[in-house]
């Protein structure tokens, strides 16, 4: 118990580490073609969610907002990435992801993959980027 408590700090203070770089968005945030939240950018993000990826890995996703620390938990189909509240834009504005490795395990969303985003072990379900740099970022600091 107390390993998993460790783990879960650990991956926790990861996940706080991470915010947003501000920068122009792609697509559009009222998309037909998304039909749940964590899509692909390249289909559109819904209008609650941002486009973005993290500085350093390969691979950007469609970011929810997240309220009171809930995330939304409509999922593409065959998910079972875990939705986490871990994104910041230093601005107090936070944003959801789906962990796939750490203290939740699951498998990403089809066309997407499990990247690694830290020192620690944990990461998140990141696309191909294909936008050529125009996407908001995140940064690990």
């Amino acid at each position: 118990m107390k390993v998993l408590a460790l783990l879960l700090l650990i991956i926790t203070s990861v996940f706080s580490q991470l915010t947003i770089i501000p920068g122009t968005l792609i697509g559009t945030n009222d998309s037909s073609e998304a039909a749940t939240h964590y899509g692909n950018p390249k289909n559109g993000c819904l209008k609650d969610e941002i486009s973005g990826g993290v500085q350093g890995a390969d691979g950007v996703c469609c970011l929810p907002n997240c309220t009171k620390n809930d995330c939304p938990t409509d999922e593409p189909t065959g998910t079972t990435a875990f939705p986490m509240c871990a994104v910041s834009d230093g601005k107090g504005h936070k944003y959801c992801v789906l962990q796939c490795k750490g203290v939740h395990v699951g498998k990403c969303p089809k066309g997407s993959k499990c990247t690694l985003v830290g020192f620690e072990g944990a990461a998140i379900c990141l696309y191909p980027d294909s936008s050529k740099g125009l996407l908001q970022f995140l940064e690990l600091k």
